[in-house]
């Protein structure tokens, strides 16, 4: 019998790395084991963001959300990115949605704040580094983003604050540029990053930041302390 069950999830590249995948019809937990295959072969074609459309689909059963959100999951390990288009499911927190297509289409950005202590650095990192290759950095810029934050988190850590009574915040940034760049600030309160005599390690850290990212631009805060905002080439060698 053919029926809204039996529609086809279409299936479609919008870029390199993303994945549109439309579901028309009824969405029952089958169909959405089916949806969750189609994402499989997404991510084996080098696709790590997947659109889910549902502005087409009508009645959805219980169970697809956790379906969808196991394999947000596992693209999220990835450094991918799963994002669904209309209210078919409701709102669900852990699952980000989009008014469109092409708002979800639109480049990733990524911001935190976060206290100024060293047990901050890694997790910055490591979701900083997720955040370029979700936004199409390949490996080669991911290690770059993710040495250059580190100095640069480390920085602000172990100077930025060394005259205050507590460690203040830390906010890092990140955009798309249209020229398939990508621009990091990494911005403090503090008394900036005048080196000190007395400061520990091996020194600022800027000299290694200046070899992986280009331009390195270091300005007073926008509420005093210090902005370093560092550029990537999207692809390295472009």
């Amino acid at each position: 019998m053919i029926g809204p069950l039996s529609v086809a999830i279409d299936g479609r590249p919008l870029d390199a790395r993303t994945m549109l995948l439309a579901v028309p019809g009824a969405l029952d937990r089958r169909r959405a084991l089916e949806l969750q295959r189609a994402i499989g072969r997404a991510v084996r074609s080098g696709r790590l963001r997947v659109v889910v459309d549902l502005s087409a689909t009508g009645c959805v059963e219980p169970g697809v959300a956790a379906v969808l959100l196991h394999a947000r999951r596992r693209l999220l390990v990835m450094g991918g990115e799963l994002v669904v288009v209309g209210g078919a499911l409701g709102a669900i927190d852990a699952l980000p949605v989009a008014a469109s297509v092409e708002a979800a289409r639109a480049p990733p950005t990524f911001g935190a704040t976060r206290r100024a202590v060293i047990e901050v650095i890694a997790p910055l990192r490591r979701a900083l580094t997720r955040w370029a290759a979700s936004a199409g950095a390949d490996e080669r810029t991911q290690d770059a983003v993710a040495l250059a934050s580190q100095e640069a988190l480390t920085n602000v850590a172990v100077h930025a604050y060394r005259d205050a009574p507590a460690p203040g915040t830390v906010s890092v940034s990140g955009e798309v540029l249209p020229v398939e760049r990508l621009k990091v600030c990494v911005t403090d309160e503090g008394g900036g990053m005048t080196p000190r005599s007395d400061s520990p390690g091996l020194g600022l850290g800027l000299p290694l930041i200046a070899q992986v990212a280009d331009p390195v631009d270091i300005e007073p805060g926008p509420h005093g302390g210090t902005r370093v905002t560092m550029g990537f080439a999207l692809l390295s060698g472009r």
